[in-house]
């Protein structure tokens, strides 16, 4: 081999390499808004996760060991599974909102293996940063009202979708309506 064949050869290993190790799966790591609580983000993206017609809910992040909801979670399950929605460009809880708040935060201190993603969302008006600020406020109001009426923060992780996935498709109040929202993902915790 000549001496001008060998940095070619090398240049080509290393490239072939360097593209090889971007195909590779990512994992995705997710930060817990509450850092000592032990998440570690292994639930995120499950679209059933542990409610909404599952009964099965993840006790076991790291080895994905699952197992049924109790009679009591599933009860609770029902409660935390309703929406909070907000007016229009706001955060602000509506009295209707604190109601179903207090119910929900009644749950889980009553019920204290189970925890709940609060996911903020907003209706398609505004931009995509604007959105994704104020879907994040929404879920801390909500999640900051249960925390005062005794809610642990290791039972509650937030999640901003902005208006990444709205209820309802349509460009009229009624859909905007339902897009203002505060979803609750239900799973039980250790």
């Amino acid at each position: 081999m000549n001496r001008f064949m060998r940095p070619v050869l090398l240049c080509g290993i290393v490239l072939s390499l360097f593209f090889a190790s971007g195909c590779l799966e990512k994992k995705q790591l997710t930060v817990s808004p509450y850092p000592d609580s032990g998440y570690n983000g292994a639930n995120q993206g499950n679209a059933n996760y542990g409610g909404n017609n599952n009964p099965y809910t993840h006790t076991d992040a790291e080895y994905g060991v699952y197992r049924p909801l109790t009679a009591e979670e599933q009860r609770a399950a029902q409660v935390l599974g309703s929406n909070v929605y907000f007016e229009y460009d706001s955060f602000s809880l509506t009295e209707e909102a604190k109601q179903i708040l207090r119910a929900k935060a009644k749950t889980l201190t009553t019920v204290p293996q189970l925890r709940v993603v609060v996911e903020g969302h907003c209706d398609e008006r505004g931009t995509d940063e604007y959105n994704m600020a104020l879907a994040e406020r929404r879920a801390r109001v909500a999640y900051e009202y249960m925390h005062s009426l005794g809610v642990r923060p290791e039972q509650v992780e937030l999640v901003s979708y902005g208006k990444l996935h709205p209820a309802v498709t349509g460009h009229d109040e009624r859909a905007y309506s339902q897009n203002r929202r505060c979803e609750f993902k239900i799973g039980a915790i250790r």
